[in-house]
């Protein structure tokens, strides 16, 4: 009987210390997830001597703080990038402001020539023009990411409208120092494509080289892997790594593109609206030479039965 008395006094006692520790644990846990409420960072909890639930608790509270952190460090990001970009917008809608009100400022003082009178209008109107463009930029933007930008696929000839748009800015290429060559056959397969958005990455390729290119520019086309590799090379400055990684996000320039008229957003309008259609896009430097390739992606049913007949 002593001996059933002392076996049960055991018990109670080792109960009642196993008790004890889960309580003082489950307290510990739940400090852990008071902090984890009200502190920006938490530590990771951890227990001396957990049990096989508050182990599998203690995993699943530390996946919380993991997700918690990246979710910050997501916010912190976002929230630069979104004060950058609001920073880059309004140097963008300023510079051309300034100089609208600048050289109109000087017309109304009615002392310029008819000569000086004419360059400022044409300097006026080609400012007016960019703030157009730069307005329009960020309509089509907001529109593509509220999913309103209609897109009509169609069988497209790609290399036709680049052929068009490349013989409408030729002389302007020529005009301001660059050697233009092009290569784009015109019995190129058709892409599925919406017509407008094909013109409108194009067009911002092209005006992409204008602005920030030099010396030449090197259109080729080529059907590869079942795509139309479209590229677009024009010499450059040098560009580095870190800069070439982020030349589709939006409203980012070097340095030195923020003195020529440039608003940051072409590109990454190129990018989603080929995105959106099927088809891809890429940036390469090497040498000296940057290039913006484009793959418009031709597997379509008209080019597999196509295919099929010439086998």
């Amino acid at each position: 009987m002593l001996i059933v008395t002392i076996v049960l006094g055991a018990a109670a006692c080792l109960f009642a210390i196993l008790y004890g520790l889960q309580v003082s644990q489950t307290r510990r846990l739940m400090q852990k997830l008071r902090q984890l409420n009200n502190e920006e960072r938490s530590q990771l909890v951890t227990m001396s001597f957990p049990s096989k639930l508050n182990q599998e608790l203690v995993i699943e509270i530390n996946r919380l703080i993991h997700a918690k952190e990246q979710m910050a460090r997501s916010y912190q990001w976002n929230e630069k990038k979104f004060h950058q970009g609001i920073s880059n917008i309004s140097h963008d809608m300023r510079t051309p402001l300034t100089a609208i009100l600048g050289y109109l400022h000087m017309l109304n003082q009615g002392k310029v020539t008819h000569q000086e009178q004419a360059n400022y209008l044409r300097i006026v109107e080609k400012r007016a023009r960019s703030l157009h463009r730069l307005i329009a930029d960020f309509y089509d933007l907001s529109r593509l990411d509220e999913g309103e930008y209609a897109l009509e696929s169609t069988l497209i000839d790609v290399n036709e409208i680049g052929l068009n748009l490349l013989a409408e800015v030729y002389d302007d290429f020529e005009a301001s120092g660059f050697q233009v060559e092009a290569s784009l056959p015109p019995a190129a397969p058709k892409v599925v494509a919406d017509a407008n958005a094909v013109h409108r990455v194009i067009e911002n390729v092209l005006q992409n080289a204008k602005k920030h290119g030099k010396n030449k520019l090197l259109v080729d086309s080529k059907v590869e892997s079942g795509s139309i590799v479209m590229s677009f090379s024009n010499g450059s400055e040098v560009i580095t790594k870190q800069e070439l990684s982020h030349v589709f996000d939006r409203s980012y320039t070097t340095s030195s593109s923020r003195t020529n008229d440039s608003t940051g957003l072409g590109l990454s309008i190129c990018k989603t609206l080929l995105s959106q259609m099927g088809h891809n896009i890429k940036a390469d430097y090497a040498e000296g030479i940057f290039t913006i390739t484009i793959f418009w992606n031709i597997e379509s049913e008209e080019y597999n039965n196509e295919e099929a007949k010439s086998k």
